[in-house]
């Protein structure tokens, strides 16, 4: 008999398990489970890896372990340009841990520096071997490049041209790479990324690395106690509130894109990163989280804004005593001043005073600014509470003169266009629109308040995120019912 007439032979249940009533065939069997097995794995070892990461960053202080450094780095360096596909995966997971990755005492094995230089290379050979395009059409292409290539003009002003520059040149690329990483993720993201499937799994990597973001300050209040501010895995009290915030703005507002088991994770994610926000006792990360949870709440419906009530109008129950402490102390010292900005300018850590130079300094220098790094030597208030701007928009503008503050406005603005796109065309295309504008909008917000955009994690958070958001924006393109100008 012929295998024709074998399948004529059996039931279409039986043909549509794959020959044999009972059977499935292995290849659909891996393909199904393969998403998830990734996902546990991963999570398991993302947090073995943070549990031994504090351990690790004290022991290999240690000279005498500073070659296995080199030796690990060197692997992992050799591991990710086998498979650069893996990057992006592993880039999710270690953006809130950016601080305490291993650094090697070589710069370019500190583990940030490997990720950044695989995804790099891995692009460049993919395209060189006709496996990705060399160009991907985003809406942000042009705002980024055009943005980076001021930076560097203005890294090379700070560095070598202005006159009172107050750092060599080392450390000043140091921190002008640093900074630039997270931009670099952008790409990374677009060109890495050729499938909607992956676009969605990088959306349940973001989810996963941000809710194991939360041992980070989880385990410094158990080392410190209880209503210690902490700055986590980034390091800075206002940075990992900040990326809480928006981590927890991304995850509430896109649960609906996932069915079951997925929404559970996602608002579970969501949840924990939220009241996690609290444990930095960052204001402007609260102020950024309520700028764009009160939009987003208002988008959802009746149901959304009533749960949104509740919640914040609880808050002076069930938020944390140093979390009502700073708040009622805040009010306290700002009423009882004798003027009300000499009030706010005491509980904001001096903002206002630093405000107020780096105005000047900007009336200064307009056009090209004092150049990368060099706002607190210009304000000459560099030392004390003074360790930068607080004002993301003022360093740039001091720093970058106000073509480079307009450049990167043009970026916030195309993004928000691009995720306007994505909330047109229905589905949880439109859910992933609507959560990166949340993202923009407290990202917005708390960087008023400090400089929350060039540290790697949040920079690396948000541009990954950006760069997911253009892929499928990219990838919907042609079967959205309508094109509509954003």
């Amino acid at each position: 008999m012929t295998e024709k007439g074998r399948l004529d032979e059996l039931t279409p249940g039986e043909r549509a398990m794959g020959g044999h009533a009972g059977q499935v065939p292995i290849e659909e069997t891996l393909e199904r489970s393969k998403v998830w097995l990734v996902t546990i794995g991963s999570a398991i070892l993302a947090v073995m890896i943070a549990v031994a990461l504090p351990y690790l960053a004290y022991t290999f202080d240690i000279r005498t372990h500073q070659i296995f450094k080199i030796a690990a780095g060197s692997v992992l360096f050799g591991l990710l340009l086998l498979r650069p596909g893996l990057v992006p995966y592993v880039l999710c997971l270690a953006f809130p841990f950016s601080d305490w990755l291993p650094k090697a005492p070589i710069p370019l094995l500190n583990t940030t520096n490997i990720l950044v230089m695989c995804a790099i290379l891995g692009a460049l050979a993919l395209t060189a071997q006709r496996k990705i395009h060399p160009i991907v059409g985003t809406p942000l292409n042009w705002p980024m490049l055009i943005f980076l290539l001021w930076m560097a003009f203005s890294w090379v002003n700070g560095t070598y041209l202005w006159p009172e520059r107050s750092w060599g040149s080392v450390e000043s690329l140091k921190s002008f790479w640093s900074s630039m990483s997270g931009f670099i993720v952008f790409f990374v993201m677009t060109h890495l990324l050729t499938e909607r499937k992956q676009v969605w799994r990088i959306v349940a990597f973001l989810l996963l690395g941000s809710a194991l973001g939360m041992l980070g300050p989880v385990r410094e209040i158990l080392d410190g106690g209880w209503g210690v501010r902490t700055g986590g895995g980034i390091g800075d009290i206002n940075r990992m509130g900040s990326f809480l915030a928006m981590s927890g703005v991304f995850a509430l507002s896109i649960a609906g894109a996932f069915r079951r088991a997925g929404r559970l994770g996602t608002f579970f994610s969501g949840l924990i990163t939220t009241l996690g926000m609290f444990l930095p006792n960052s204001r402007g990360a609260y102020v950024g989280f309520l700028a764009a949870a009160v939009p987003q709440a208002l988008r959802t419906g009746i149901l959304g804004i009533l749960l949104f009530v509740v919640v914040v109008g609880s808050g002076a129950l069930w938020a944390p005593s140093f979390v009502k402490e700073r708040v009622t102390s805040t009010v306290e010292e700002t009423s009882e001043a004798d003027d009300t900005t000499d009030g706010l300018d005491q509980t904001s850590g001096g903002r206002l005073t630093i405000w107020k130079e780096s105005l000047r300094v900007i009336e200064e220098n307009p056009i090209i600014g004092v150049g990368y790094g060099n706002m607190m030597t210009a304000t000459r208030l560099s030392a004390g509470l003074y360790k930068h701007v607080h004002n993301l928009y003022l360093q740039v503008a001091g720093e970058m003169g106000i073509p480079g503050l307009a450049l990167l406005l043009w970026i916030f603005v195309s993004a928000w266009r691009m995720g306007a796109r994505l909330t047109r065309r229905g589905g949880r295309t439109a859910l992933l629109g609507r959560a990166y504008q949340g993202v923009i909008g407290c990202l917005l917000v708390s960087n008023l308040f400090g400089q929350r955009l060039f540290d790697f994690g949040l920079s690396g958070y948000f541009f990954a995120l950006s760069g997911v958001v253009a892929i499928e924006e990219r990838l919907t393109r042609e079967s959205s019912a309508e094109e509509v100008p954003a």
